[in-house]
């Protein structure tokens, strides 16, 4: 056992001489420091495209664009079930399929308006 030992540190000892040795021999070759630039200049935008974004594009005239919904695209809507009235955003999904009333002691909390609840984890059951 202790002649095992004897050599890990002779092998040990041996390694530091010669990492040592090839240090002294490269000294000159390994670089200790490094010229780092002092200030570097700003970017400076050039007159030509500075013209070219102040240009104004003639070929694209600006729109504007109006859409409008009207009674018979509600009753549509209404019919896919995509619509529902008396909401904030009427064409956002509707929460039917999500059954959120939490019972405590006996009493439901059905005074809380559907658009203020938070869905995001009521489809992984993690919420609330």
């Amino acid at each position: 056992m202790k002649s095992i030992l004897k050599e890990i540190i002779i092998i040990l000892l041996l390694c530091l001489t010669i990492c040592l040795v090839l240090g002294v021999i490269f000294y000159d070759y390994i670089p200790t420091n490094k010229v780092v630039p002092s200030t570097v200049e700003a970017y400076k935008t050039s007159n030509t495209i500075k013209d070219e974004i102040s240009q104004e594009i003639v070929d694209y005239p600006k729109q504007n664009i109006t859409l409008e919904i009207t009674d018979s695209d509600l009753n549509m809507y209404k019919q896919d079930n995509s619509y529902s009235s008396g909401k904030a955003n009427p064409f956002a999904p509707s929460s039917a399929g999500i059954s959120d009333n939490t019972t405590t002691g006996g009493s439901s909390n059905t005074n809380e308006d559907d658009d203020s609840k938070d869905l995001f984890f009521n489809s992984t059951g993690l919420g609330k």
